[in-house]
């Protein structure tokens, strides 16, 4: 019964995690083709139906995805903040000693932020 219920828990997880994943592609794909509404419209809904508190990492690069979305709309002004945040979210993280694979995620976001910048 608990093996059922760990096997449960780690399918939901992965699900969660492909969802989010999925949201930032959709994001990057819509800014690449120009469909800057539609790309508004899947971050609405992204942070709206999923709980990324677990999950922070998609978070930034969610969150890293459409700032660089409205920067390319030409809405700086809405990018950068968002730009900075997942700049000081990045650096938090880096401090409180993470794994090394949650190291080289954060690497490259952070390349992507110091790009954006």
């Amino acid at each position: 019964m608990k093996r059922l219920l760990l096997l449960t828990l780690l399918f939901c997880a992965g699900i969660i995690q492909a969802v989010s994943q999925d949201f930032a592609r959709q994001i990057e794909a819509f800014g690449e083709s120009g469909a800057y509404e539609q790309a508004d419209s899947v971050y609405t809904l992204a942070s709206t139906q999923i709980n990324y508190t677990s999950h922070p990492l998609q978070t930034l690069d969610l969150n890293l995805t459409y700032a660089i979305s409205l920067d390319a709309q030409g809405k700086p002004e809405k990018a950068y903040p968002l730009i900075v945040r997942a700049s000081e979210e990045i650096q938090h993280m880096k401090d409180n000693d993470p794994s090394r694979e949650t190291l080289n995620t954060l690497q490259e976001l952070e390349s992507k932020v110091t790009y954006e910048m």
